[in-house]
């Protein structure tokens, strides 16, 4: 592991080395099987995203309605949140900086859906690793919980998810950069 390495949680789709790829668009990730243990999966349905327009988020759209611009109402999401009783199974992932904002991005964590937090979780071979990882926003609603030990990682179409996380992160790049250079615009999505 090199210095600046950030060490990263993935549960849903984000313990699929396909998935993580196409949000960061590395090709040479590292990872290896972990669990969290004091939390639950939850599914989390649309109606029940953040509708607010953060003043504070990157650009003025709420977590809502970017989904509604790239999904259809029947959009539904992993989510994790305090369980005792619970753990989650996912993957343990060595990322740079810049993919660990580009998952954040994916995840609308500055637009308010998540929460960015640390969280220790243990390996397959018993060793505990401080990480950071998403959860799920102070008083969100979510529609029911799932075995977080076996479950499909996908609740979308994966040929879809995969092309939508490859535009967001072009977008967030664009948005960046246009942020550089002084003038901030939401990207048009298409």
């Amino acid at each position: 592991m090199s210095e600046g390495t950030v060490l990263y949680f993935g549960y849903g789709t984000s313990k699929v080395l396909r998935m993580v790829g196409a949000i960061t668009g590395a090709e040479d990730l590292v990872g290896k099987p972990a669990t969290l243990k004091g939390y639950g999966l939850f599914v989390q349905r649309f109606d029940q995203i953040p509708d607010i327009v953060l003043k504070t988020a990157p650009a003025s759209f709420s977590p809502r309605q970017n989904i509604a611009d790239n999904w259809p109402n029947t959009f539904e999401s992993y989510v994790i949140r305090h369980d005792s009783e619970s753990e989650v199974v996912g993957t343990l992932w060595e990322l740079t900086p810049e993919q660990r904002e580009l998952i954040k991005d994916w995840e609308l964590v500055e637009f308010g859906w998540y929460q960015d937090t640390s969280v220790e979780v243990q390996t397959e071979d018993g060793q505990k690793v401080r990480v950071q990882t998403e959860i799920l926003g102070e008083g969100q609603e979510v529609d029911r919980q799932v075995d977080g030990k076996d479950y499909n990682p996908w609740l979308m179409s994966p040929e879809e998810m995969i092309r939508i996380a490859e535009r967001s992160r072009l977008e967030y790049f664009k948005r960046m950069s246009e942020s550089q250079e002084g003038s901030p615009k939401p990207p048009e999505i298409q």
